[in-house]
């Protein structure tokens, strides 16, 4: 049977050489597939399962990495099979090494602005929670620090991950120790993870793309808390 079906396209990166990287490893699981089952049999790889291989990889294969890929014939191909796979592994490993890493990806997350206003929107709504919670002066104090350190990381328009988890901790063991408001606090707080989630899984998508725009994905986010805020003006400020 082939070792690719029509289907194996629909999922593969518009970019032309990730798409390469892509076919090139789903095809050496199929071929290695091949050869094991012709192994159990006690049979010998068909010859046209490497031609298939040498024939797709090079049809497939952008300028730039066919450039260095080997010319075989194909009367010398069944001696030299294992050569040219090899050339194709190292064209490959190759082409990942010498790509650019970002690291900044690593540890931020970009934000859509869409997601920067809803953010900033349940920002304003713990404010208001804490606001009128029973914590004393000195906790509220505490709790709009942790708030105005969290509503910065927003307006820089992507997330520090450890920062981010830390200050939402805090949040989350500050409001608690308060014993009214309990109900809309988690509420808020689950809201704020939500969206970041949902950001964070329109990145991915987004990524796997890896032609796509530099600007952050946009989410489907969740309908926006209706109740009343205070104006951004009184952020970061206490009542006694």
């Amino acid at each position: 049977m082939p070792l690719l079906a029509v289907t194996d396209f629909d999922d593969l990166p518009i970019e032309p050489v990730a798409r390469w990287l892509q076919l090139r490893d789903l095809l050496e699981k199929r071929l290695d597939s091949e050869m094991d089952f012709a192994v159990e049999q006690n049979q010998s790889c068909p010859p046209s399962l490497k031609q298939e291989y040498y024939s797709i990889v090079r049809a497939t294969a952008p300028d730039t990495v066919n450039g260095m890929l080997p010319d075989i014939s194909r009367a010398d191909l069944e001696n030299d099979f294992d050569f040219f796979r090899a050339e194709v592994a190292a064209a490959a490993s190759k082409i990942l090494f010498e790509k650019p890493k970002d690291s900044s990806r690593e540890t931020r997350l970009p934000l859509s602005m869409p997601v920067v206003e809803r953010l900033k929107e349940e920002c304003d709504n713990l404010r208001r929670i804490v606001d009128e919670s029973d914590l004393d002066n000195d906790k509220k104090t505490v709790l709009f620090g942790l708030l105005e350190s969290f509503l910065r990381e927003i307006e820089s328009g992507s997330l520090d991950y450890k920062k981010t988890t830390s200050i939402l901790g805090a949040i989350a063991i500050g409001v608690a120790a308060a014993t009214s408001f309990l109900a809309d606090a988690p509420e808020a707080l689950t809201t704020i993870h939500q969206i970041i989630g949902l950001q964070q899984q329109a990145e991915d998508e987004k990524n796997k793309l890896l032609s796509a725009p530099s600007e952050p994905a946009i989410p489907e986010l969740p309908a926006p808390n209706k109740k009343q805020l205070p104006s951004p003006e009184s952020f970061g400020t206490t009542e006694t």
